[in-house]
């Protein structure tokens, strides 16, 4: 299942696997790697959800509640490597109720000051 977008993008079967296999591994879900889907809890399909999209090296990550099933010091590798991958150019669209964690990087920070101060409410957002 994580394999699929790099066969999709036509890599060889033993390179789609190891590319599946290291992003498993950041993860820490390596072990379910040749479990089915509905075996696994609901965050562990959400962290297997995150190293799928994360195959192909995306420019733009969109992430609707990527931490919602997960609790305490995955929530927070998560953010970390969001984090880490924007530094890295990656874009990162996130929607999220669980802003805490993401506040701390500076420029999210300013996000938030302007959001704060803005007699607008953002209800939705588009991406085209």
């Amino acid at each position: 299942n994580v394999a699929l977008p790099q066969r999709i993008a036509g890599a060889s079967k033993q390179q789609a696997e190891s590319i599946a296999k290291q992003k498993l591994e950041q993860f820490h879900i390596a072990s379910k790697a040749d479990d089915y889907p509905s075996t696994l809890s609901g965050g562990e399909q959400q962290r297997a959800a995150i190293a799928r999209a994360l195959t192909n090296d995306a420019k733009v990550i969109l992430a609707d509640e990527p931490t919602g099933n997960l609790h305490g010091d995955m929530k927070e590798h998560i953010i970390k490597n969001f984090l880490d991958l924007q530094k890295k150019g990656i874009t990162i669209v996130m929607v999220t109720h669980d802003q805490d964690k993401l506040y701390q990087d500076s420029q999210l920070s300013q996000i938030k000051k302007l959001y704060q101060k803005s007699p607008l409410r953002v209800d939705r957002v588009l991406a085209l």
